[in-house]
């Protein structure tokens, strides 16, 4: 499989580009959300800083779930030192 101009050629080096990748996006996302949190609390709405700051715990979880599957004993990444 090709992603971008890197041939991806075994399962570990999958599972490894996806980590990253869903890592990198769920840190966006709540770096996203504070910045919203943020912006909402200056102008004084309420329920826009509500929303963002669960958007950014959903994120969070996610990124810990994801963190905590991929260093139990079953997952090839667990050898890995690829963790923020």
């Amino acid at each position: 499989m090709v992603f971008g101009e890197y041939e991806v050629d075994s399962p570990l080096e999958w599972e490894v580009v996806l980590f990253h990748l869903i890592s990198q996006q769920l840190n966006t996302h709540k770096r996203l959300a504070r910045n919203l949190m943020a912006a909402a609390e200056t102008l004084g709405c309420e329920s826009v800083c509500k929303k963002a700051e669960q958007v950014g715990q959903q994120a969070a979880e996610l990124a810990e779930r994801l963190l905590t599957d991929s260093t139990s004993s079953r997952s090839p990444v667990v050898n890995l030192e690829i963790y923020h």
